[in-house]
């Protein structure tokens, strides 16, 4: 086959990520997996309808989050899913909070190096 043009992602918010922080990107059939220049996974992105994200190392990658999640264009603040991922931290119980753009809800582990995972939805779809 054709070997892919290195680091280009169908998605246009993901190739921005990417070259900011040196990922490398893939797609697959729903979305786009980022990896570090050590080659472990930073961010999963799918569109499900909903936003469904994996970010592993949270406190490392935190940031190329952010920048996705304004990339994704649906209005979503980042200070609120940090603030969000924060309370799970402390409580460790997957549950739906309410943000300004909708909902998101925080599932993961707690360890100081963990791994994440966020469903949002809001205006522009439903995953409820």
């Amino acid at each position: 086959g054709i070997e892919p043009k290195a680091n280009r992602s169908r998605y246009d918010f993901a190739n921005k990520v990417a070259d900011k922080y040196g990922y490398t990107v893939g797609d697959f059939s729903t979305g786009v997996e980022m990896r570090d220049k050590d080659n472990n996974t930073a961010l999963v992105y799918q569109d499900k309808g909903y936003h469904y994200l994996e970010v592993y190392n949270y406190h490392k990658n935190k940031n190329a989050l952010f920048d996705l999640l304004v990339g994704l264009g649906d209005n979503i603040d980042p200070k609120e899913i940090d603030k969000a991922v924060a309370e799970h931290m402390k409580d460790g119980v997957p549950k739906w909070r309410d943000i300004s753009s909708g909902r998101v809800e925080v599932s993961g582990d707690t360890t100081e190096n963990n791994s994440i995972q966020l469903l949002i939805t809001g205006v522009w779809g439903s995953g409820e």
